[in-house]
């Protein structure tokens, strides 16, 4: 009579466990590059919207403060946008784009602020679950040779690895969601 627990044995075998094991650290590998060039993805596109808004925000200037507008830094640009916003008597229809330039700089700018640790915080997730993977090939490998008693406690083991996993994909996925700007605040 076969149990419940002998059908578990059969499938959860060391030979089955090597394979999940050996495929959640390739995936985990996979995911980390992911992460990777999703986020220089964002710095690219980050970096290259920064630098249009702040044209932008140059040009706009200059119809304040003269062709010298062109040449300001970016922390005078940023001032200057700001003090047209609070600078009652400016031209009126300069100030709505203003107050909107300098909104748009600030979002992007604490985007950026962060970003790195988003990432880094995903890509040490993802390598621990790789060598997590690799040290449980290792030790099926070596303390359960093919053909020996299952080791309940592989069960455990994998049951927790699925779950730092199916966390990880979440988490992933969100950072995806946050690189290619579909976020709800947007």
């Amino acid at each position: 009579m076969i149990t419940h627990m002998d059908d578990m044995a059969s499938i959860l075998d060391n030979t089955n466990l090597l394979y999940l094991f050996s495929a959640l650290a390739q995936c985990a590998a996979a995911f980390a590059a992911l992460v990777a060039v999703f986020g220089v993805f964002r710095f690219q596109a980050n970096a290259s919207e920064l630098a249009n808004l702040f044209s932008e925000s140059r040009y706009h200037l200059s119809h304040v403060h003269s062709a010298r507008a062109l040449d300001f830094p970016k922390s005078e640009v940023i001032r200057r946008l700001r003090d047209l916003d609070i600078d009652t008597a400016a031209r009126q229809d300069l100030r709505p784009r203003a107050i909107e330039l300098h909104k748009r700089i600030t979002q992007i700018e604490e985007m950026d602020d962060r970003f790195p640790n988003e990432v880094g915080k995903l890509l040490k997730f993802w390598t621990l679950i790789f060598l997590f993977s690799i040290a449980m090939c290792s030790v099926t490998h070596l303390y359960a040779p093919i053909g020996s008693e299952f080791p309940w406690q592989a069960l455990t083991v994998t049951g927790m690895a699925l779950a730092l996993t199916s966390i990880a994909v979440l988490q992933t996925s969100q950072f995806v969601q946050i690189c290619l700007g579909r976020t709800r605040d947007q």
